[in-house]
């Protein structure tokens, strides 16, 4: 039987306020003299929680969908933020909040960044296996608290953003619908450490007095090892979504990283600059978000093969949609 396809019928999105990466940094003390990332962040407000967010997110996608929370059969939720700890779900209050009834199953799929395609190859295999319906496939990041502005060590995450997207999808074949084909996957294990929250799990529960528990650290392997490690690992990924499924992309979604970032995938496409849905600019990087709210401005209709990628430090995706 062929892989079955995933009809993408709306996309929502959610951003608290917007602020200048610089001015922050620079209120901080630090120096910004050698910063070259996106120029904004979004940061949430006391009331916007991953929850909460998500739901906003998909709440618009249903809108824009034209269908209603009691059609959904799955929600996934693919950012690694959440009010709560597991067992607490993330899905599961999303589909509360959006009264989605008990024939809804919510699931949380934490994967870094890399975790939007996989909850979309996951939407993909369940709704066909289930008897159809539809997803709600969402992703809210609450991170921006977390990245130490004041550190130019660590500029290389100053721009990462709160905020959520989401879209609505069904198995069932949708005249004008963009068609998700599927994802490859390639896996670097070793870099499982690269950003690195130490406090909060079972291995150190609670921070030490006078460490911030939230805190991010990165490895100490240097920007430029990381940036051809993500070569590397995307090209892999883009080598096997072009043979499996037979595509040649005209354009681009993916994660906003940062600036250099998005222009190597560019360049791995072989594609114009004008070919890319970038939303660092204005957004910053809204971890597994970004693909989301890139896919609410792709067109529909058009026929075109597009490529989306993302990735987590240790995971390189490419998925195929014909839009």
């Amino acid at each position: 039987m062929a892989d079955p396809t995933l009809y993408l019928l709306g996309g929502g999105s959610f951003a608290p306020p917007a602020h200048a990466v610089r001015d922050v940094a620079a209120r901080l003390g630090a120096s910004a003299a050698d910063y070259r990332g996106w120029d904004r962040f979004c940061q949430a407000t006391d009331d916007d929680h991953p929850s909460t967010m998500a739901s906003e997110a998909v709440r618009r996608a249903l809108a824009a969908a034209g269908r209603a929370p009691t059609d959904l059969r799955l929600v996934v939720h693919a950012g690694a933020s959440r009010d709560y700890l597991p067992s607490w779900s993330v899905a599961i209050e999303i589909a509360r909040l959006l009264g989605a009834g008990p024939g809804c199953l919510g699931l949380d799929l934490t994967a870094g960044c890399v975790g939007t395609l996989a909850a979309l190859e996951l939407a993909r295999t369940w709704l066909a296996g289930n008897g159809g319906g539809c997803a709600a496939i969402a992703a809210a990041e609450r991170w921006a608290h977390t990245i130490a502005r004041d550190d130019p060590r660590q500029s290389r995450v100053w721009s990462h953003s709160d905020g959520a997207g989401a879209l609505i999808a069904t198995s069932e074949p949708t005249a004008g619908a963009p068609a998700f084909l599927g994802a490859c996957f390639y896996t670097r294990a070793d870099l499982n450490d690269h950003v690195f929250v130490e406090y909060g799990g079972t291995r150190n529960p609670v921070a030490p007095p006078g460490q911030d528990p939230h805190a991010r650290r990165l490895s100490t392997r240097s920007a430029q090892d990381i940036l051809e490690i993500y070569r590397a690992g995307y090209q892999a990924a883009f080598t096997m979504m072009c043979e499996r499924f037979a595509c040649r992309p005209t354009r681009l979604v993916c994660n906003q990283v940062s600036p250099k970032v998005v222009e190597m995938l560019r360049e791995i496409c072989g594609l114009a600059a004008d070919a890319v849905i970038v939303t660092g600019p204005e957004l910053g990087h809204q971890g597994a978000a970004d693909v989301l709210v890139a896919l609410e401005r792709l067109g529909r209709g058009t026929g075109e093969q597009v490529a989306i990628a993302s990735s987590a430090p240790y995971a390189f995706g490419f998925g195929a949609i014909v839009a």
